[in-house]
């Protein structure tokens, strides 16, 4: 055998595009199995989150190690930090504070009644919403404080029912959800008057401003309103799935909420049309924070933690400067697949993108994509885990400024 002592081998390569497969959701491994219930992010790499036990978890590199602080006794459900450093945990009968990201923690005492959401608008002057009664005769309030949460207020009683959710834009101007009912303050919680929701009671709302507002609910129903809960409109989620009290909305467009199957939905259209994100993961998913429009943490059920730095998406990316030359829409790997498959295309030019799945007869199952992207190659998955979805064909939909085409693409269970 001839033996070689040096072995140099030079690679040229010319005119091929070099991909960079980029996930969307990553599992972040964690020793807890209890649920996670809320999550925040201080920067990119720093992360809190607390649930159903009596630690904290701590990140902060990017969520490859966590550190369990110790605190506490019962179920935390809902956090809220002012700044880097200034945070606070809420129990359902206690409050926890933090000066120092949440290496040590400190109770406050906020009385003896059911806590379930908290909302700080500085470092003095923060709320609480809760229900007092029982499980038989609840009454909802909503509590404030002016000195960084030594002593609470106990303001007006807002209605009969469980209180869900509150959100302080300043410290006159405010909104609060019970059951299936909206209530707005303009005096810092003194007086609060109220509109009925179109039907039932939701899980969660999420508000921008004393007018605009957004319900969740199960079997993937939201509402929003734009005149402060006089006219209400059903959104398209795309889905039938539970959302559960937890959404994040980084601008006026961009938003994210999360919910039961490991639901994640995403919008960038201001909450009109959402999209399904591949979470890949079936547990619950209770609470989602952006710290940019890339980089966000989910957290949820059994310990569930996920992070993307993507936005949630899954994308091709080019690590040279060759460009596509004209627009495309390849055919999907695998074909025939079940349950996942990779869509393909390529953008010559920015474009604003529409991508649509649709059933054979032209029924839309769902919207992959649909917002404006910059030229490039892109892999966008599809899994119809979140669809009842039999055998057969199924048509695939590129839309952009100047191009379209339709593919199929066969379902073989």
């Amino acid at each position: 055998m001839k033996k070689i002592s040096v072995l140099t081998l030079l690679i040229f390569i010319t005119g091929i595009e070099m991909l960079i497969t980029q996930s969307g959701w990553i599992l972040k491994p964690v020793s807890i199995t209890f649920d996670l219930r809320c999550v925040v992010m201080l920067d990119s790499q720093y992360s809190i989150c607390a649930g159903d036990e009596n630690i904290i978890l701590i990140s902060s590199n990017g969520g490859f190690n966590w550190q369990e602080i110790p605190v506490g006794n019962d179920l935390m459900q809902d956090i809220d930090f002012i700044n880097e450093n200034t945070g606070f945990i809420l129990n359902s009968y206690y409050i926890i504070k933090t000066t120092n990201k949440g290496l040590n923690w400190t109770y406050i005492d906020a009385g003896p009644y059911t806590k379930t959401n908290i909302d700080f608008i500085n470092e003095e002057t923060g709320f609480i919403s809760g229900t007092d009664g029982g499980d038989n005769s609840p009454v909802a309030y909503v509590k404030k404080t002016i000195n960084g949460g030594l002593n609470w207020d106990h303001n007006a009683m807002l209605d009969i029912g469980a209180a869900r959710d509150v959100k302080f834009f300043n410290p006159q101007e405010g909104a609060a959800y019970v059951c299936n009912r909206l209530h707005i303050t303009t005096n810092g919680g003194v007086n609060w008057s109220r509109t009925q929701f179109p039907e039932g009671c939701f899980n969660s709302l999420y508000s921008f401003n004393l007018n605009s507002h957004f319900s969740f609910g199960n079997l993937g129903k939201i509402y929003m309103t734009v005149n402060a809960g006089v006219n209400w409109t059903e959104q398209n989620s795309g889905t039938t799935k539970h959302i559960f009290n937890s959404f994040f909305f980084i601008d006026s467009t961009l938003g994210y909420a999360v919910g039961d199957s490991g639901l994640i939905l995403r919008t960038s259209n201001g909450g009109i049309d959402w999209t399904i994100q591949n979470s890949n993961t079936n547990k619950k998913l209770y609470d989602v924070y952006f710290f940019n429009k890339d980089v966000g943490i989910v957290v949820g059920e059994d310990g569930t933690i996920l992070k993307t730095t993507t936005g949630g998406l899954t994308f091709v990316n080019s690590n040279t400067h060759v460009i596509p030359d004209k627009f495309s829409l390849s055919q999907n790997f695998p074909n025939p697949f079940n349950p996942t498959t990779t869509i393909h295309y390529s953008l010559s030019e920015n474009s604003y993108v529409i991508l649509k799945v649709y059933g054979i007869l032209g029924n839309e199952i769902a919207t992959l994509v649909n917002e404006k992207q910059n030229r490039g190659s892109y892999n966008y998955q599809f899994s119809t885990a979140d669809f009842q979805l039999s055998s057969g064909i199924y048509l695939y939909k590129l839309i952009t400024n100047n191009f379209s085409e339709t593919k199929r693409m066969i379902l073989l269970k």
